[in-house]
């Protein structure tokens, strides 16, 4: 594992001053955290814009009202992600990742993950991956579709719901109905020697899980 970093969100502005106080902020955190790298970001017409490089570090990105996008090495670290209103794009990373968001979609493109946990309130999640030998893959959604596709060997348990959306799968197994008289879904399965785990939840949206 890399050292933590801190990333630093704002709304940009035309006037390059505007971002002198946020500079003086980055100093100050600085000065308090020395072993830690720290940035700023602009949501808008201002570089840097919330672009970000994860190279075997930890990061933590954080927007109240923005997108975020993170683009990896592959390099395995901790990757934290949370938006409150703001879609979040994840391309190239691996180890573990956390990603919440209220209102927004979420799109990762993992390397081999051994552990992943993913959140949305209102909005899609779009995941591809490579599953460790003994890893933990978790999405949920309230509101929104869950597309997963595995990339590579996939062992694996499945444990999949959905209490008012449809389940497709491309590993042969269907999903069935939980009651007779109420709606609701789930499919659970094995693929291959069932190492690793995959579980996936919705209330209102459809659950895809294809390979890659």
């Amino acid at each position: 594992m890399g050292k933590n970093g801190v990333l630093m969100f704002a709304h940009g502005a035309r006037d390059p001053r505007w971002a002198a106080p946020f500079e003086q902020i980055v100093a100050r955190v600085r000065t308090a955290r020395p072993e830690q790298p720290v940035r700023v970001a602009f949501l808008e017409l201002m570089q840097p814009d919330i672009r970000t490089a994860a190279a075997g570090e930890d990061v933590e990105c954080k927007s109240v009202s923005g997108d975020i996008a993170v683009n990896g090495s592959f390099k395995k670290g901790l990757l934290t992600i949370t938006t409150v209103s703001g879609d979040a794009t994840a391309l190239r990373v691996a180890g573990e990742v956390n990603a919440n968001t209220v209102s927004g979609d979420v799109t990762l493109g993992l390397g081999e993950t051994t552990r992943s946990r993913v959140r949305s309130t209102s909005g899609d999640l779009t995941l591809a991956a490579l599953l460790a030998a003994d890893g933990k893959l978790d999405a949920e959604s309230i509101s929104g579709d869950v597309r997963l596709e595995l990339v590579g060997a996939v062992n694996a348990e499945f444990d999949i719901s959905s209490f008012n959306g449809e389940i497709r799968n491309c590993f042969g197994p269907k999903a069935v109905s939980t009651s007779e008289y109420a709606p609701g879904k789930e499919l659970r399965f094995r693929e291959g020697q069932g190492t690793a785990q995959v579980r996936i939840k919705t209330m209102n949206g459809d659950i895809n899980v294809c390979r890659k």
